[in-house]
């Protein structure tokens, strides 16, 4: 009996510091919105600039993590070679920069989006008659004035 109530008050902390880590990494995530204008989408345009090896699109200033395990950003990706600066306290400079070979860089990931991107994985949206009738009576509606519903079509040639 006193087992059982101590396992169910386990579980229950467990969830609870889960729940709470989960608002952290939310909060963090939502604190960023690096480049970004409200409803505008990205501020100033990504400068592609090539391929890393695991075939993930590359654009100067994209953060990666070097071969020795600190956290770099890219300058340029040119046939499989990469340019890195990393900030290095201990060069006059006060940043570094050096050639790498594309597939010994990744990608980095923030760790409050690995968190939040772990307690998604395998959840399903669960299947809801009211968000069904909800869509049916939105596809239903007219359009607005001067719309038209589906693909835009395309201008047909003049005949001047």
């Amino acid at each position: 009996m006193i087992s059982e109530l101590l396992a169910a008050a386990a579980r229950e902390l467990h969830e609870l510091r889960h729940a709470q880590e989960l608002s952290r990494a939310a909060s963090v995530l939502g604190r960023l919105r690096m480049g970004y204008t409200r409803n505008r989408g990205r501020a100033k345009p990504r400068r592609w600039t090539g391929f890393l090896d695991d075939g993930c699109r590359a654009w100067f200033g994209r953060r990666v993590l070097l071969p020795d395990g600190t956290v770099g950003s890219i300058c340029a990706v040119i046939r499989g070679q990469a340019v890195a600066r990393w900030d290095d306290p201990h060069c006059i400079e006060g940043a570094r920069l050096r050639l790498f070979k594309a597939a010994d860089l990744r990608p980095y990931r923030l760790p409050a989006a690995v968190v939040l991107g772990k307690s998604k994985k395998g959840v399903k949206e669960t299947p809801s008659e009211r968000k069904a009738q909800a869509a049916r009576i939105n596809g239903r509606m007219p359009t607005r004035p001067g719309r038209r519903r589906g693909r835009p079509r395309a201008a047909l040639p003049s005949s001047t």
